[in-house]
């Protein structure tokens, strides 16, 4: 089945959303959504933290909101996004613990520290309450 919806996404037939895969974490602090606007592409906010400042500072360029939401790609360094409202499903299936979600070039794990996301680079995100890291 997953191969005919990809088959009429590229087709054209169906939306490139027809593909997106949406998870969040089993404590509901971090949702994540991949393959949604771009294939190879998946993304994670995280509700609440608790360090003052986020890994890397607000660019001049960022007149929206910052610190909570992470992206990456398949390839390349991770990186945090300017955002402006919240496109994540609070409804989104439960990834449990040691679990993970392989999409097009990155897979995120849920674990007890944290959600963890790597694409084919090994680059990536750990995200936790504590401590949000770009690595």
């Amino acid at each position: 089945m997953k191969t005919l919806t990809k088959f009429l996404a590229v087709a054209g037939f169906l939306p490139l959303s027809a593909l997106a895969v949406e998870f969040q974490s089993p404590s509901g602090n971090i949702l994540c959504s991949g393959d949604e606007y771009e294939t190879g592409y998946v993304s994670c906010f995280i509700m609440e933290t608790e360090n003052a400042r986020p890994p890397v500072p607000q660019p001049s360029s960022c007149d929206a909101d910052w610190g909570q939401d992470f992206g990456l790609n398949r390839t390349g360094r991770a990186y945090m996004n300017c955002y402006s409202d919240f496109p994540y499903n609070q409804g989104a299936r439960v990834l449990p613990y040691g679990q993970s979600v392989n999409g097009h070039g990155w897979t995120c794990t849920s674990q007890k520290t944290g959600m963890r996301c790597t694409n084919k680079d090994g680059k990536g995100f750990l995200l936790s309450r504590k401590k949000q890291t770009l690595f």
